[in-house]
């Protein structure tokens, strides 16, 4: 008789902690509060843990055309031979013109707008129209959810068979979650294989599918996306710096080698734009380069004072993407820079 009332007892307290669970889970799901990026965006949840390119280097499948469908926009992509969203270009460059090399991520790429509203692309028309760019061709080696350490090694493997003059790189602080997330150069095991950080995949799996486990996750061990909590964050988020000196250092040094000059953009997120500096990591590198010679803009500084004031008039809300007006303003700020400099001028 004891067995049998232990039995029911078990019973209702296991059924009522898997009925807890259940109407846990759907609470915080109707809520929204622990909605990952891609699920606030677009409905999809985005696997952060694995690259989202078939090949060792950012691409996109080649010579394809794609509809991009966000709860904010949509828009067309369409990719060339290399798989990166860009006309196509000879590897030969024409006789008398002069290259100029675009790369970084999602917002180089122009996550939200054409493609002929992306900043580059908007630079080249004000270019165009001052009559400054009549020589020039760009060349974009951007790709979303690249990161620098990535585009040193296209840079290095395919970028300069096309010859550029000019070697653009943007930096923001998305980069330093990439470093966190994915390592170095050491990610790099050969020209076929890359490696990111190992992930515990039981609880990478269990956070995917359920929201309570995101909750536990984050509110009760304190950790972040990656699972790492802040104490490791810190000390990945010091350890990347020194890295990204050295790999600038030689994406600066690989430039010259072929005669090209390397340019870096330090591109403000919308938080950095409304809190009026960039984190402490960008002033770090940035400082880096003051003292070693390295060409670098802080791009906030030349963007309309506007945008502080008027986010929504230049970014997507709930995606965080610039739209055609913010990226016209990049487009806009970088044609000033580089007339005023007379880089695309002098540059021989």
């Amino acid at each position: 008789m004891a067995n049998k009332w232990y039995r029911s007892l078990w019973f209702l307290v296991l059924f009522n902690l898997a009925l807890f669970i259940l109407l846990a889970e759907i609470a915080l799901r109707i809520k929204g509060d622990y909605k990952s990026y891609g699920e606030r965006t677009n409905g999809m949840f985005i696997d952060y843990f694995k690259p989202p390119y078939k090949g060792p280097l950012c691409a996109w499948t080649a010579d394809s055309t794609v509809i991009q469908i966000a709860k904010e926009f949509t828009y067309e992509v369409t990719t060339n031979s290399l798989g990166i969203r860009d006309v196509e270009h000879t590897i030969i460059k024409p006789a008398g013109a002069k290259r100029l090399l675009v790369l970084g991520d999602s917002f180089t790429e122009g996550v939200g707008v054409p493609f002929d509203s992306t900043w580059h692309q908007r630079m080249a028309w004000y270019l165009q129209t001052d009559g400054i760019n009549q020589q020039w061709e760009i060349v974009v080696g951007a790709v979303s959810g690249c990161d620098p350490f990535y585009s040193y090694e296209m840079l290095r493997r395919q970028f300069f068979a096309y010859q550029p003059d000019v070697v653009i790189q943007v930096y923001n602080h998305t980069d330093i979650n990439d470093y966190a997330l994915r390592g170095g150069l050491e990610r790099f095991i050969n020209d076929s294989v890359t490696q990111w950080r190992p992930v515990n995949q039981v609880l990478h799996t269990a956070f995917k599918w359920s929201h309570l486990m995101r909750f536990l996750v984050k509110e009760v061990l304190q950790y972040n996306d990656y699972y790492q909590s802040a104490g490791e964050y810190d000390r990945l988020q010091m350890e990347a710096i020194p890295k990204y000196k050295e790999l600038f250092a030689k994406i600066d040094s690989l430039s010259q080698a072929v005669g090209a000059e390397a340019l870096f953009i330090f591109q403000p997120m919308g938080y950095e734009l409304q809190q009026g500096y960039y984190e402490p990591h960008a002033d770090s590198l940035m400082e880096y380069m003051e003292v070693n010679g390295l060409h670098y803009v802080r791009l906030m500084d030349i963007l309309p004072s506007e945008m502080k004031y008027n986010m929504k008039g230049y970014f997507w809300p709930i995606d965080g993407h610039m739209n055609d007006r913010g990226y016209n303003a990049w487009g806009e700020a970088m044609y000033k820079y580089f007339k005023a400099s007379g880089t695309l001028n002098n540059n021989n």
